[in-house]
């Protein structure tokens, strides 16, 4: 900046009162501009003859008796100097001291950068176009004398540092601000270093596999291509990405890349599914492709392999190069023609009827029915009444000729033969206890009677009735086979002569010491008196018309003994010493697990079968007379109080089946 001093010679006159000793000029010497905060010298300069000794010096303001003075003036000031010699008259004189001010300097706020990032810098200086300059870093500058900014690039010394302070100063003397170019201010950039991101290695993967990249180095990641960190996804085609990690502290960030590789998957074509016979092979294979290996889930290695066995077969192929893997899949199935007999019926029936055995149909399939290994003649479809018992097979061939069997054994059972019934064709009114009989046998014997009353020997073989008709009995009989259920019938039908009429019963009571004699007093038309033999129900008749009978020994354990009593061997009643015990013949032979209880039973009767189904139960009192009916499962209690003495049978309906079981009532 350059000084410019101006000298300003004010030329006074000074009228000496003593020649020789008054000054001839005052001058004052001194700068004309000085920078608030600087100082200046004011001297005062005497030109002529004087006598230095009696010369005094006033400043103002000052006030100083020399004739140099410094000041500091804050602003622009006038100083004036008075010299007085002796007797002479005063010389003053006046100079002016101009203050510039310094030039207002913002070099701007801190600021934080990261590395490699440059910055723009916006200086001020007073309120004119001063130039400064930048000084305190070695980076790179672009000033404009304009607005002082600049665009500051750290250098890489300074980037490892940390911080770097820079000075802004004024560099032109010139304008108002004259030789007042000493101003500055200061900034500080913080220089905050980049992240070490890390996208990590490079990878190489099959297609269809997933991948999970994952940024390090940073705080957030932020990849391209739609990518998350941290989450997996699958790419299709081999890719660049790049990741942005950012330093969440400083904000600075900066990136990587990760090339991920996807080979593609080997192709694989195997042999389309096939269906076989069972016992027959199939043979399976693969196209071949260069460089690839093959091996199936059977455990086996190539390209072809035979199987006997139905289900899935995976191949697999692994390329020896990439060693990416792909599979598929050849179906190995068995045709088996649907041979499954169904029955219309049961296998098991009566003959006389019949069951149809089916097979489900297939137009493209052939049919054959055999029966005990002999084929049927005609029998071709997939039906076939069955009408005669034995072992049944089904032969099915389809349309790849494979095979199915199936077989079924089938029971006919026999009817028996149709019972005989035994008694009178001729009846009387009213008669009692008439007897009618059948041959004994195993089977379940069923006695119905319509136009009379069952007394006893329902289920029996001996059956005792009341007339109870005035014109015709019906006697029907069935015969079932207790093992399958099959039964034949009978039907007897007696003439009823109304023109007689049976008597009552009348007791029959011992008498004599060895109970050998039997009595029925009071009884009149006495026919004859008999035994009946308890085992084989044959009957002993003694031609006698007594009122009593001496059977010499009375033997209660094998017979039941009688009396007949009436008009005729057609019209009389029956009358027992004992009567006989009603025994069924039919619960020994079934064991149903049935429990009756108590027996004998005076309030209620408990029946409990071990079976857990519907069933029917019906109670008969002797004469046949249905007491109750109903249905029960597993168990059931019946009051029974107010029935009469005596003894009750219980039927039992269960699966087509009657069991039967009696119990006493007190």
């Amino acid at each position: 900046m350059k000084n410019i001093y101006f000298t300003l010679i004010l030329i006074s006159i000074c009228f000496t009162k003593a020649i020789g000793q008054c000054a001839d000029s005052l001058t004052i010497s001194s700068n004309n501009f000085i920078c608030i905060g600087n100082s200046a010298t004011l001297t005062a300069n005497l030109y002529g003859t004087y006598d230095p000794n009696a010369v005094t010096y006033s400043w103002s303001p000052a006030g100083q008796n020399t004739s140099s003075i410094a000041v500091s003036p804050n602003t622009t000031t006038t100083y004036t100097c008075t010299v007085s010699i002796d007797t002479c008259s005063e010389l003053t004189k006046s100079h002016v001291i101009y203050v510039n001010s310094l030039p207002t300097v913002i070099a701007g706020t801190d600021q934080d950068i990261c590395t490699n990032s440059s910055i723009t810098l916006a200086g001020t200086i007073g309120g004119s176009a001063i130039a400064g300059t930048w000084s305190g870093g070695t980076g790179e500058f672009n000033p404009n004398n304009t607005s002082l900014n600049a665009v500051y690039t750290p250098s890489a010394t300074e980037i490892s540092f940390g911080s770097v302070t820079l000075t802004l100063t004024t560099n032109d003397p010139g304008g108002p601000f004259i030789g007042c170019s000493a101003a500055s201010d200061q900034i500080t950039i913080t220089i905050s270093p980049l992240p070490n991101v890390n996208a990590g290695a490079n990878q190489t993967v099959c297609a269809g596999t997933s991948v999970t990249l994952s940024g390090a180095g940073a705080n957030t990641y932020l990849w391209n291509n739609g990518v998350n960190n941290n989450v997996p996804f699958t790419p299709s085609t081999s890719t660049t990405y790049t990741v942005t990690g950012t330093n969440t502290s400083t904000g600075c960030n900066n990136t990587d890349q990760v090339i991920v590789t996807v080979n593609p998957l080997p192709i694989v074509n195997a042999s389309q599914d096939q269906l076989i016979c069972e016992g027959q092979t199939a043979s399976l294979s693969v196209v071949i492709s260069p460089g690839l290996n093959y091996s199936w889930s059977s455990g086996e290695i190539g390209s072809i392999i035979v199987v006997s066995l139905p289900g899935d077969y995976i191949v697999t192929a692994v390329n020896n190069v990439t060693g990416c893997i792909n599979k598929d899949t050849v179906n190995v199935s068995f045709s088996i023609p649907q041979s499954s007999i169904s029955n219309s019926g049961t296998d098991s029936f009566c003959e006389g009827s019949s069951v149809v055995l089916t097979v489900p149909y297939n137009s493209n399939s052939s049919y054959q029915w055999n029966r005990n290994g002999n084929a049927i003649p005609g029998a071709i479809g997939n039906e076939f009444e069955v009408q005669v018992g034995g072992w049944y097979k089904i032969n099915v061939l389809d349309s790849l000729n494979c095979a199915g069997v199936d077989s079924t054994l089938i029971q006919v059972n026999p009817i028996p033969d149709n019972p005989l019934i035994i008694g009178n064709s001729a009846l009387c009114l009213n008669m009692l206890n008439q007897v009618y009989i059948t041959n004994p046998t195993s089977n379940y014997l069923i006695w119905e009677v319509n136009g009379a009353n069952i007394y006893s020997g329902q289920y029996t073989n001996e059956l005792h009735i009341n007339v109870t008709s005035t014109d015709t009995v019906t006697v029907n009989l069935i015969s079932q086979d207790v093992n399958s259920g099959c039964f034949s019938a009978n039907e007897l039908s007696v003439v009823i002569d109304a023109d007689y009429t049976a008597p009552d019963f009348v007791s029959v009571i011992p008498m004599g010491s060895q109970n050998d004699f039997l009595c029925a007093p009071g009884t009149s038309n006495v026919i004859r008196w008999g035994k009946l033999n308890k085992t084989t129900n044959e009957i002993t008749l003694f031609p006698t018309t007594n009122v009593y009978m001496d059977f010499v020994y009375i033997d209660t354990i094998t017979y039941f003994y009688f009396v007949d009593h009436g008009l005729s061997n057609e019209c009389f009643t029956r009358s027992y010493y004992i009567y006989p015990d009603v025994v069924t013949g039919f619960d020994e032979v079934y064991e149903f697990h049935v429990s009756v209880y108590p027996n004998p039973a005076l309030t209620n009767i408990n029946i409990e079968v071990n079976e857990i189904s519907l069933m029917e139960l019906i109670i008969e009192n002797i004469e046949g007379k249905t007491m109750t009916r109903t249905n029960f499962i597993g168990h059931i209690s019946l009051p029974i109080e107010s029935w009469n003495s005596g003894i009750y049978f219980a039927k039992i309906h269960s699966n087509n089946k009657i069991f039967n079981y009696k119990f006493t009532k007190f």
